[in-house]
């Protein structure tokens, strides 16, 4: 199974970041987060056919974004990791909506 992989190109800890990161996973521990960031380890991962878990990602993508905090997208394969881009994640987004529309179509 593909996973999805979010990750912060940057592994200064920013207060800006941890507050980000906080409104996405309010029981993480602050500690842990600035951990996570500091080993370049992975903020957010979910399922490559998971339509709700792309979606968050797209959020906390956003948010990082508007902060000017850059990131770092792979989708992991049993066998390799592919980085992805921004525009790509987005596409995978739409396709599972516009397939979404056509299954209710069709029932």
């Amino acid at each position: 199974m593909n996973i999805l992989e979010l990750r912060l190109e940057d592994t200064t800890v920013r207060t800006s970041t941890i507050k980000i990161l906080r409104q996405y996973f309010p029981d993480a521990p602050i500690g842990e987060l600035k951990k996570a960031i500091e080993a370049n380890d992975v903020i957010f991962s979910c399922s490559a056919g998971s339509y709700d878990g792309k979606r968050s990602m797209m959020k906390i993508i956003r948010s990082l974004s508007q902060e000017g905090i850059p990131i770092k997208l792979c989708e992991q394969t049993d066998s390799k990791t592919y980085p992805l881009t921004v525009k790509e994640l987005q596409a995978f987004i739409h396709r599972g909506r516009t397939i979404g529309k056509q299954v209710i179509k069709v029932s």
